[in-house]
């Protein structure tokens, strides 16, 4: 019945620490270990942790960045579990330096202990997302849900018992968790968990010989600058590139599956319904996000009446999925407004073709991705308006060089007698005061001080 907050970076511990608490009826509680003060004792408060584990390096962060009366509250109200450097700790042989921790999870041979399943009711996760409503929403999934999305996604995932999986993606998203382990380790897959990203990432996926190397759209930038450093001698890599996590751009598919010599596998889920579309190799559309994962998912497209658009039309995309979360924890009016009648109203934009494939076309609620991360663009605003020679601001989406997208601010200062305007506060001082309140990520990249904002 604990809840226990996981803050950990990509590692083994990570995966043994979370069978180990399902098997005891707790409850993991994931968040990025780069939170801020801030965003993390939201999400603490909201889910009632009572156990912490950290790192000793993220600990030692964690007691920077916190006043001395903050980090002594959390001391008192928690447990704080400390392991030694990940991959260490757990006895795992891997490859290692400062920059790019490698663990080879097919290497491990421990003594086998055998976990008792729990109740299939009982809530063995909570993760995080954001709908625009200026706060962190808890989502949570119970065994049964978990159990479920193993069935079929067993069938349908491009990769077979016993391949070698390779993930890059971190456990407090709900992507890299269902994929990289529940999936793969119920594929009994061999595991390859990179947690930075290095330039001896070629040689890696040779040596261990991986077979389907999951990533978001960042990531294939990065395996593009690595072809241009070898030469494009990068085709025998002979991987299927597992991509989600934001929209990929056309221009880059094409680049990538030409040069690569491969196709990449997109899909389609929140934190709140689990993956629930993958683009199969047996129906595969280039550009979509694929089909259903299984016929007892249900995808709809719908006008802002609620009622269902032609084929080919864009609208909001629902789901209806037999893993759905039931609403966002102690947040009852916001679950009324994104679910309703077993159905779930995503605030993405997408339409299907006349074979049911889904496509992505943008946001109607006020969220984002910026490096595959969520967004809450009310969130940033309402920060940044609760300045006090911030008089209004405007935040906006624009498309960007890696990531797709980018965040950029126009802020309109207070007026102050004899003082000009531009000279009342620089974008430097928006940008320090945002970073002690929000993660790297969801601080805008562009801040123009203006005489008057245009509108959001």
């Amino acid at each position: 019945g604990d809840r226990v907050c996981l803050l950990l970076p990509t590692c083994p511990e990570y995966i043994f620490i979370f069978y180990a608490l399902s098997a005891l009826g707790s409850t993991t509680v994931s968040v990025s270990p780069q939170a801020s003060p801030f965003e993390l004792e939201i999400m603490l408060e909201t889910t009632g942790v009572s156990i912490l584990i950290t790192s000793e390096k993220i600990y030692s962060k964690l007691r920077e960045k916190f006043s001395k009366e903050e980090f002594n509250k959390i001391e008192k109200t928690l447990r704080i579990l400390l392991i030694d450097a990940p991959g260490r700790s757990a006895g795992i042989d891997f490859e290692t330096s400062d920059a790019c921790p490698v663990y080879f999870l097919d290497e491990v041979e421990p003594e086998p202990i055998t976990l008792t399943p729990p109740d299939p009711q009982t809530i063995v996760t909570i993760h995080f997302t954001y709908k625009g409503v200026g706060i962190p929403l808890g989502v949570e999934h119970s065994y049964r849900d978990y159990s479920l999305y193993i069935n079929y996604g067993q069938k349908t995932a491009p990769t077979k018992r016993g391949n070698t999986f390779l993930s890059m993606l971190p456990f407090y998203s709900v992507f890299g968790f269902a994929i990289s382990i529940i999936l793969a380790m119920s594929l009994k897959q061999k595991i390859v968990l990179i947690a930075k990203l290095s330039l001896d990432l070629l040689s890696i996926i040779r040596k261990k010989q991986v077979n389907i190397i999951c990533v978001v759209p960042e990531h294939l930038y990065f395996f593009l600058k690595l072809a241009s450093r070898y030469k494009g001698r990068v085709s025998d890599l002979n991987a299927r590139f597992l991509c989600a996590g934001n929209t990929l751009k056309p221009s880059l598919i094409r680049k990538f599956e030409k040069i690569f010599k491969t196709v990449i596998i997109e899909g389609f889920g929140a934190t709140e319904t689990l993956p629930a579309t993958l683009n199969c190799l047996d129906n595969y559309k280039a550009g979509s996000l694929g089909l259903p994962m299984s016929s007892m998912i249900e995808i709809e497209i719908r006008d802002q009446s609620g009622e269902n658009v032609k084929t080919g039309f864009s609208g909001e995309v629902w789901v209806k999925s037999p893993v759905l979360s039931p609403g966002f924890l102690n947040q009852p009016e916001i679950s009324r407004r994104f679910f309703k009648d077993g159905w779930f109203y995503t605030g993405d934009l997408g339409h299907k073709d006349d074979s049911g494939n889904l496509f992505f076309d943008g946001r109607q609620q006020p969220f984002t991705k910026v490096n595959s991360q969520m967004v809450d663009l009310v969130e940033v605003r309402n920060l940044i308006n609760a300045h006090p020679l911030v008089k209004k601001s405007a935040i906006r989406v624009r498309n960007g060089t890696v990531s797709p997208h980018m965040l950029e601010v126009e802020i309109k200062p207070v007026s102050r007698p004899g003082v000009h305007k531009a000279e009342t506060i620089k974008a430097r001082m928006i940008h320090d005061y945002l970073s002690r309140y929000l993660s790297s990520h969801k601080i805008p990249e562009q801040i123009r001080i203006i005489e008057e904002c245009r509108q959001d």
